[in-house]
């Protein structure tokens, strides 16, 4: 299957760039409405990801290989028989600028999720990824007295 992939450019150093993203428990502060960050520690974590008409999946998540500061990358596993590579990549465009990269790579996918996929959910994913690179940029690229502070996550381990 094709690959989703969304890129957009962060206002922070690659280095301030992976260290929010290296540790998972600040990943809920990327999470919005269409997100409930579960439960998360160090190497992974469950997600809830909600979808349009009122679609819900459950995705369990950990890392499988850091490689700092240009590449987290893991795995998403979402029931039984669909799972995907999740890749955050990160390359320098000055002191105070980063190429930001999340893609999805899907491995195997149900009947189910095949469907989906086809009727619109890569689009939709597409989208997903682009508006938490925007976040990522939002969450770095304000001073911290400017930032909202989102709602902590039900159980951080």
């Amino acid at each position: 299957m094709r690959p989703i992939v969304a890129q957009a450019q962060v206002r922070a150093p690659v280095d301030t760039v992976w260290a929010l993203l290296d540790d998972l428990r600040d990943h809920w502060l990327l999470a919005d409405h269409w997100t409930d960050v579960l439960r998360v520690d160090e190497d992974g974590g469950t997600i809830l990801l909600r979808g349009p008409f009122g679609l819900r999946r459950t995705a369990h998540v950990r890392v499988t290989e850091r490689r700092a500061p240009v590449e987290l990358q893991g795995m998403a596993l979402l029931g039984a028989t669909t799972a995907a590579e999740v890749r955050w990549g990160r390359v320098g465009l000055g002191p105070a600028s980063t190429q930001g990269t999340l893609r999805g790579d899907v491995v195997a996918a149900g009947p189910g999720d095949r469907v989906l996929l086809a009727l619109g959910a890569r689009r939709w994913l597409h989208w997903r990824f682009a508006r938490t690179l925007r976040r990522l940029n939002d969450r770095l690229a304000d001073p911290p007295s400017e930032r909202a502070q989102p709602t902590r996550p039900r159980e951080t381990l």
